[in-house]
């Protein structure tokens, strides 16, 4: 069976790719080093590499010591948990299409923003597109409780608000318009996961057929019928019971 065949017979195939992805990376760049990095990562010169903005994601130097291995594994763990949860809920198409937007979006307006200021340095891993997913996530979960790293408690709502204070941080430190830009599409994120956005509607609602005047009385018909013939069962069996009673009493 080839990964491809494997793939599609799993319920989370865009996740699991994504992992395979990053994962592999991490290996390739450990063997050939950090400088085959700038190909793929995204920047200021990005217009003379175009695929830069979708391949950013990928670049993960997950390999590169042992503090790095340990949180590529939590990476790759914490993908697996919020990534499949969202693509069993809306669908392998509507995942990929999620992640593809929350790779673009920010890069784009980071982007805009290296404009602006005349400076900007390489943009690369998965921070950007996986924030988007976990604040969705966050947004559907906000009363569950976690163990974040398996040591601290947190609820969805807290994990949310946490994750956009990390992005904020982490792409802030070079300049304050620069982390403010790369937390929008957090935003849109949880706006688009709690459906707020006129248009667009990840989950279909429930479909509730309307049910006709008539069809109302023929089932409050049906329902009085079903009433009176247990009325009369019951009835029969208490005065069967009170017969065989007073025979007994008789005798």
């Amino acid at each position: 069976m080839s990964p491809i065949q494997w793939l599609k017979k799993q319920d989370s195939p865009v996740v699991l790719s994504i992992c395979g992805l990053i994962v592999a990376m991490s290996v390739v760049f450990f063997f050939v080093g950090t400088g085959a990095a700038d190909v793929l990562s995204f920047g200021p010169t990005w217009l003379s590499k175009p695929w830069s903005i979708f391949t950013y994601p990928f670049v993960y130097f997950g390999l590169s010591g042992p503090l790095s291995i340990l949180f590529l594994v939590f990476l790759i763990a914490w993908m697996l948990f919020v990534g499949r949860s969202l693509e069993q809920v809306y669908g392998s198409a509507k995942f990929a299409a999620i992640w593809v937007i929350a790779t673009v979006l920010p890069a784009a307006l980071l982007y805009a923003g290296m404009l602006l200021l005349k400076k900007g340095d390489l943009v690369y891993g998965p921070m950007l597109p996986l924030g988007a997913v976990s604040v969705m996530w966050a947004c559907r979960n906000r009363a569950m409780r976690i163990m974040l790293y398996g040591l601290i408690p947190l609820n969805g709502r807290i994990l949310g608000w946490l994750t956009a204070l990390f992005v904020l941080v982490s792409y802030g430190s070079a300049s304050p318009v620069l982390g403010l830009l790369a937390i929008l599409h957090l935003g849109l994120a949880s706006l688009v996961a709690d459906d707020k956005i006129p248009g667009i509607r990840l989950i279909a609602p429930l479909h509730v057929r309307e049910v006709s005047k008539a069809e109302k009385i023929r089932q409050e018909t049906v329902l009085a019928d079903v009433a009176r013939r247990e009325f009369e069962r019951s009835e029969k069996d208490r005065l069967r019971e009170l017969f065989e009673r007073s025979g007994i009493e008789d005798r």
